[in-house]
């Protein structure tokens, strides 16, 4: 079974690894565990010279022989998961990975909600609606200026419906947040009519958004 092969293979990856660069990330005034302190240390367990201090993921993987290549590849992975999770802990948001293995990322599948599971509660604090976006390919070239205009031209409406519900969380006020999105999305995707319009399902807090 794929899991307990990597488990068996990161058993020092997840005890030593993990111990030392807690110990370097306080030597260096740092809380917890700094990624790059523990990218260092695992590179330097499978045989990198330790005079190495640049050391990528990529570097860890190409130097790791064919034994333990798979298991080194899910298990930086796992470490990049952590992180996100953490981030999302941090800034309360939900967190959602677009690539998703059910072999190899058997541990987060059922621990933390995607934006999708979250519902909207009954007192007003909490909202979600289902919006049209053109892809994000149809827009990353644009010239970050034309972005700003964009949304300084079409989101404007929603920026201060959202900014008002916020500090007065009624139910009209809510509905004006959903409404807004919606015909700020509508709007937006006019201007990309031939591109596949993709479904972004849209939840906010009265203290805090987020999209997924």
């Amino acid at each position: 079974m794929l899991f307990q092969r990597v488990w068996e293979e990161s058993k020092i990856w997840r005890f030593e690894c993990i111990g030392k660069s807690v110990e370097k990330t306080e030597e260096n005034g740092g809380l917890g565990i700094q990624r790059m302190e523990l990218i260092r240390h695992l590179g330097w367990e499978i045989g990198i010279p330790k005079n190495n201090t640049t050391i990528t993921p990529s570097d860890v993987i190409k130097y790791c022989d064919k034994e333990n290549k798979l298991a080194m590849e899910i298990f930086i992975k796992w470490l990049a998961e952590c992180h996100h999770l953490v981030q999302a802990n941090i800034f309360n948001t939900p967190v959602n990975f677009p690539v998703y293995s059910l072999e190899e990322d058997f541990l987060l599948d059922t621990i933390f909600p995607s934006p999708g599971d979250i519902k909207p509660n009954d007192n007003t604090n909490q909202l979600q609606c289902e919006v049209k976006l053109p892809p994000l390919k149809a827009m990353i070239f644009l010239d970050p200026e034309k972005i700003v205009s964009i949304r300084n031209e079409l989101g404007a409406g929603h920026l201060e419906a959202l900014q008002n519900w916020k500090e007065h969380p009624t139910d009209d006020n809510r509905e004006d947040v959903v409404f807004s999105l919606k015909d700020y999305c509508n709007r937006l995707c006019k201007r990309y009519e031939k591109e596949y319009l993709g479904t972004l399902i849209a939840t906010f807090s009265n203290s805090k958004n987020c999209y997924g």
